[in-house]
């Protein structure tokens, strides 16, 4: 990892080795019907809880209960489940990530942090997603710390006739 996502991780409270409680994370998500899976309970342990604030105005934040509660109230992810299902995956949310510029005009954005069942981080949000990278590479942190992606992917929330809605 780049020192300056070290240096962010390490004031949000990380520390190499940590092995946070993932039983509050994995309840919320249960109780809010999404899977719980190995990749996202190891990603959990190190990550859950902690609220990052990355370089300029990037902040990542990993309280998955306080994000179902606020999804909850100002977001449909029906369109998250049609998107899974038309492309096989098995995902669950991770957090989010937001960018906030202080500069008149900037545009703000937050993504939802979901996570496939083989560790792949995207950040959906309204219509498109971005892959940020893999649990297994290191290079993920410093991605999402600094805002970049490898990849953005269009799509819309109509189904696609045929394809079951996943169920929550």
């Amino acid at each position: 990892m780049l020192e300056s996502t070290v240096r962010a991780l390490t004031s949000a409270g990380w520390a190499p080795g940590r092995r946070a409680d993932t039983a509050p994370f994995t309840k919320a998500l249960l109780d809010a019907g999404y899977e719980v899976f190995p990749k996202l309970v190891e990603f959990l342990a190190e990550f859950g809880g902690l609220s990052i604030s990355g370089s300029g105005s990037v902040t990542v934040r990993f309280d998955v209960p306080q994000i179902l509660a606020s999804l909850r109230q100002t977001y449909d992810d029906e369109g998250l489940d049609e998107y899974a299902s038309r492309v096989g995956m098995r995902w669950s949310l991770i957090g989010i990530v937001s960018m906030r510029e202080p500069t008149p005009n900037a545009q703000d954005w937050d993504l939802t942090l979901m996570i496939t069942d083989k560790g792949i981080v995207h950040g959906v949000g309204d219509g498109y997603e971005q892959v940020a990278g893999s649990v297994d590479d290191e290079t993920l942190m410093d991605n999402l710390c600094r805002g970049l992606w490898a990849e953005r992917i269009d799509w819309r929330f109509e189904p696609a006739p045929g394809y079951p809605r996943v169920r929550r």
